[in-house]
């Protein structure tokens, strides 16, 4: 975002940069797209640029996340760090899907090669990524076949949630939008979302949903230093036995 601001007229940029101290990412991205120093095509540039090869290495969270015991995995990012580590786990490419693509959610028996399903587009693919407010209206409401497919998941698996904010626009939409599936009328939540510092608010927004919140460090939002011994321990043997 600080690359597209920078390329937005000077007059603009308080503002700007106003938005995205407030998180108001796709508020902002569709300020940006509108510009004519900027553009969908700029921004698909920089998407490239940031996100097809990352010049950092992979994160040791995405190895950790590869080696727990399922097949299915979604995110929401657009760098290759999570489908390349499902790639060396199981040594071979994972199918990978964005929302747009024909039978993204088919074939989901375990039999069948690992999938990743890159919920917000992959940098390999610039232009399937989600980033304006048009764009996540675009995700919610344009393609029916794929939310009903979604539907069918969440009612129909587990999910374990890592990394995400449960206040975020992202995530709170995506619960309001399953709540039905996800709590059933008296059912006890069977999702779970990995977090740390939650609030008590997160937590009413979490169990009104379906989902359950696991904080592994109740006091520090910003300490994720439990979250490698966390997912270890979900991927040892031991755990499968219990």
């Amino acid at each position: 975002m600080q690359t597209l601001i920078a390329r937005a007229p000077a007059r603009a940029r308080a503002e700007l940069h106003q938005l995205l101290h407030q998180r108001s990412h796709a508020v902002l991205a569709s300020l940006l797209e509108r510009m004519p120093e900027v553009g969908p095509s700029i921004i698909a540039q920089v998407i490239e640029q940031a996100y097809q090869r990352p010049a950092l290495p992979r994160p040791e969270v995405f190895d950790l996340i590869a080696a727990l015991p399922v097949e299915h995995f979604l995110t929401t990012s657009y760098d290759p760090w999570l489908k390349e580590a499902v790639s060396q786990r199981s040594g071979s490419m994972p199918r990978v899907y964005v929302p747009g693509d024909a039978g993204a959610l088919s074939q989901l028996d375990t039999d069948s090669p690992a999938l990743v399903l890159m919920l917000h587009g992959d940098a390999d693919r610039p232009a399937t990524c989600v980033l304006t407010a048009r764009d996540h209206r675009q995700l919610e409401r344009g393609n029916p076949q794929f939310a009903l497919a979604m539907q069918g998941l969440a009612a129909a698996r587990s999910f374990l949630f890592v990394g995400y904010p449960p206040s975020g626009p992202d995530m709170a939409s995506a619960l309001d939008h399953w709540a039905a599936l996800f709590a059933p009328r008296g059912a006890p939540p069977r999702h779970v979302m990995l977090g740390a510092g939650f609030s008590a608010a997160d937590r009413m927004l979490l169990l009104d949903r379906g989902v359950q919140p696991v904080d592994y460090s109740p006091h520090d939002p910003d300490d994720h230093s439990l979250l490698p011994g966390v997912l270890r321990w979900l991927a040892s043997p031991l755990h499968d036995q219990t």
